[in-house]
């Protein structure tokens, strides 16, 4: 028999290994079940985060798109104008992102008058005069309430915006009656 080298050892054949008895699969395997739950917890986190930003986002884009439409509206002479024959506003459709694409659907309210205010009755008797080079035009101011509801054409998501504001008129509109 040869003899053996110093500091290596002899293999021995692999039916005369002692028994494992398997402990370290069972702890590679929990450990693998721990890693894998991590990971799935991770993208669900990830994935509601998403979610909340991209409402988020939507809700901004909405809000913009409702103000592009309300500010054409407030610069009417005479918002009546907006309402058509058949007593409804038509729906006007804005890209946001200017791809060509009509992203978001309006959906404008016909406006109701809240209040006639006669001239004087907010103060600004207080502005006319000498003093403020502002005249007094007797003129009639009318409180109106238009609600623009605003729906992703791709998701059909919505938000509903309600805007009032103040005009100067020359008559009282009929609506106001």
């Amino acid at each position: 028999m040869r003899a053996q080298p110093k500091g290596q050892t002899r293999l021995q054949p692999v039916g005369s290994q002692p028994h494992q008895r398997g402990a370290t699969l069972i702890v590679s395997v929990i450990v693998l079940m721990l890693i894998t739950m991590t990971v799935v917890s991770a993208f669900r986190v990830s994935k509601s985060h998403t979610q909340a930003v991209a409402n988020m986002q939507f809700k901004d884009e909405a809000l913009a798109a409702a103000n592009i439409v309300l500010e054409d509206v407030i610069s009417l002479p005479n918002v009546e104008t907006l309402v058509g024959s058949d007593g409804t506003v038509p729906v006007r459709f804005v890209d946001i992102n200017r791809d060509g694409v009509n992203d978001l659907q309006i959906a404008l309210a016909v406006p109701r008058c809240v209040r006639v205010e006669p001239s004087g009755s907010s103060g600004e008797e207080n502005l006319s005069g000498v003093e403020s080079n502002v005249a007094n035009t007797g003129q009639t101011y009318v409180l109106w309430e238009i609600q623009a509801d605003v729906t992703d054409t791709a998701t059909g998501a919505n938000v509903s915006v309600v805007q009032g504001f103040r005009q100067q008129v020359g008559t009282i509109p009929a609506s106001c009656n």
